[in-house]
């Protein structure tokens, strides 16, 4: 899908600006009490990208998109049991470490291509003319 791809682009532009950014005396932040880890954080990042491009794809003014994606976002990491504190200090903790980030966007666009091809296969099967 044309959003999965728009996503990743701006994955890879985000991770290559937060490498650019990072200093090579990277001072060592301490992490948060509750920080949620790289794999939950993937699983995460991967299910709100998927969120927001199905919100992107509804005919609905930018008032109602930004409600619902809030309203997705929210619930997205209640089902993990993840509250909005512990993922925004996990989140800035993972922006301060650009080669943390970068590893977790380009795995977060990995589960995306991996989910864009489910689909393409399921479309595929859906379409094939029954046998008899």
């Amino acid at each position: 899908m044309l959003v999965y791809r728009t996503i990743a682009i701006f994955l890879f532009s985000l991770a290559g600006i937060l490498y650019a950014c990072g200093s090579s005396q990277e001072t060592e932040t301490p992490p948060p009490a509750h920080l949620i880890s790289r794999e939950k954080m993937i699983q995460l990042l991967t299910e709100i990208h998927m969120a927001e491009a199905g919100v992107s794809m509804m005919a609905i003014d930018h008032q109602r998109a930004t409600a619902l994606y809030k309203t997705y976002h929210a619930e997205i990491l209640k089902k993990h049991g993840i509250d909005t504190l512990a993922y925004r200090q996990s989140y800035d903790y993972y922006m301060q470490k650009p080669l943390e980030m970068e590893y977790i966007l380009t795995m977060v666009e990995d589960s995306l291509v991996k989910v864009q091809t489910v689909e393409k296969m399921k479309e595929r099967t859906n379409n094939q003319p029954i046998n008899q």
